[in-house]
């Protein structure tokens, strides 16, 4: 692993791009970012990369711009894949579709900028697979593949068991988006295992992108302004190779503190004493207040039903006061067309407030705005402490924490420490390792497609960092209950998932197990 450090910045060269793309750098920037100068000539050199730097810092530039200059100079020889040559993997769909935004409209200016100096460029396309996407776009998906491809990690899994494993085999590109959100639980687990069946499918191994003994077969990026440990981050990106070595990786590191405006309310004197109903009501009207204070506003919830509660409450108390004030609610179930219009609203400030679970993560508003977890859920209020490492450049957000239940530790509110939000430490991503469940899904999508044996699957999940110890013996177990040998008498009736040939290895599919994955 490779440490970029204050000694070594100096000496680092930009990659030589295209003459479009070199045109059309100039004409936007007056000059690449730190995170971008020293991204760029790792990534231009088939190394992955983990990018650990402050919103706005152009990450998702660093991360997209050199492969897309492949796919320029590639292009303007006759050979542009037809199918995907950079998989990027969002943790949101919300943040997904703001990615599509901000690449097409740079491929459209480059696009022109070449019909201006007369020189070729590439029809490159973009798309966005997630569970919003139309089975009719998935249909044109399927008949003609993205260069770039957009998606989710659980879009992602049911990708590689599908039609459109055979376009995913000559990817070069892996990006990785808010990484630090993904790895701290099974979600990471699982995109970890289907980054090494991505892996596995990459055809020609002899000319698979190379550096070193353990490289991998394409350069895997990530990408994170709120990371720690990032040694364990970027293993966890990386994996290891079949010896069990770990693969390179150049990591960027430029966490830096913001100036944070930070402070913890209570909405009565006495929580303890308070009723119920009292605590609610006094959270509304602090929650409105502070509202009123800010051009836009993002509310985390624990949970859906806390968001739309809270959106309902407002709007009552903002016609109650006849002010002309909308706050909506924000939350994966509703339709894509009706979210999509709340991401939009919010950005342009035509919604002065959003309740939210996931607010905190990827958040790429450009309006000035605060932020305020209602009731300190532990998992909302640690998605807001993500601003503890400096998530933007310039400026300092305002954060306001309300509390509904007495804290049972002093100087802690949902599980953090907001002494420690305001130093800028960041407290450790503890990694889930040996999920069985995991291993079960994965094993029994792999199967779905071909015909594997059992030392193969355990060999490519033990790449995966978060299954680095499993044994043969909690392996073995996964296969032996998967093929209905089951200890338990109760469990007689689950349907079987695949066959397991103890004696040859062999590990099939059972009639009908692509619908259970």
């Amino acid at each position: 692993m490779v440490t970029i450090t204050d000694a070594t910045r100096r000496r680092r060269k930009l990659p030589r791009f295209s003459p479009v793309v070199s045109a059309w750098m100039r004409r936007r920037f007056d000059a690449p970012t730190e995170a971008q100068r020293l991204a760029w000539p790792a990534i231009a050199q088939g190394k992955s990369t983990l990018v650990f730097s402050p919103t706005g810092s152009g990450k998702t530039l660093a991360a997209f711009l050199w492969a897309v200059n492949e796919l320029v100079e590639v292009g303007e020889r006759g050979a542009l894949p037809a199918t995907p040559y950079v998989v990027y993997i969002s943790p949101l769909r919300a943040l997904a579709n703001d990615v599509e935004k901000n690449l097409l409209l740079p491929l459209a200016e480059r696009r022109a900028l070449a019909a201006e100096l007369e020189a070729p460029f590439p029809d490159i396309e973009v798309t966005v697979r997630t569970g919003d996407t139309l089975a009719g776009e998935r249909q044109r998906m399927l008949r003609r593949p993205p260069q770039l491809f957009i998606t989710t990690p659980e879009s992602l899994y049911l990708m590689l068991p599908s039609s459109f494993q055979e376009h995913l085999r000559a990817v070069r590109h892996v990006s990785v988006d808010e990484v630090h959100h993904l790895c701290g639980d099974k979600r990471g687990a699982h995109l970890a295992l289907s980054l090494e069946r991505l892996e596995e499918l990459q055809a020609n191994p002899e000319s698979r992108i190379r550096n070193s003994k353990s490289a991998g077969a394409f350069t895997r990026i990530g990408l994170s302004a709120t990371q720690s440990p990032v040694d364990e981050i970027a293993r966890f990106l990386l994996g290891r190779d079949d010896e069990g070595n770990e693969r390179h990786c150049t990591v960027v590191d430029l966490g830096a503190h913001r100036a944070l405006d930070l402070r913890v309310l209570a909405p009565v004197p006495n929580l303890v004493e308070a009723k119920p109903e009292e605590v609610w009501q006094a959270i509304y009207e602090q929650l409105f207040e502070l509202i009123l204070e800010h051009r836009t506003t993002l509310v985390l919830c624990d949970s859906r039903h806390y968001a739309e509660q809270v959106a309902a409450k407002l709007n009552m108390l903002a016609e109650g006061r006849g002010l002309d004030l909308r706050i909506g609610a924000h939350q994966g179930s509703m339709s894509r067309p009706f979210r999509l219009e709340l991401e939009d609203k919010l950005r342009s400030g035509e919604l002065r407030a959003r309740g939210d679970r996931n607010a905190g993560v990827g958040d790429r508003h450009r309006a000035p705005r605060s932020r305020l977890p209602s009731g300190t859920p532990k998992a909302g209020f640690r998605r807001f402490a993500a601003c503890r490492a400096g998530r933007a450049l310039a400026g300092a957000d305002q954060q306001r924490a309300t509390v509904r239940h007495q804290p049972r530790r002093l100087g802690r509110v949902g599980g953090v420490d907001p002494r420690r939000m305001q130093d800028g430490s960041l407290e450790p991503v503890h990694f889930p390792t040996n999920c069985l469940d995991v291993v079960a899904q994965q094993v029994t999508a792999v199967a779905a497609m071909d015909a594997s044996t059992g030392q193969d699957l355990l060999r490519v999940s033990r790449r995966a960092y978060n299954f680095r110890s499993r044994s043969d013996a909690d392996f073995d177990r996964v296969l032996q209950q998967l093929s209905g040998r089951y200890r338990d008498s109760e469990l007689y009736d689950l349907p079987t998932r695949l066959s397991f040939d103890r004696a040859s290895d062999q590990v099939t599919s059972a009639r009908g197990a692509l619908t259970l994955v």
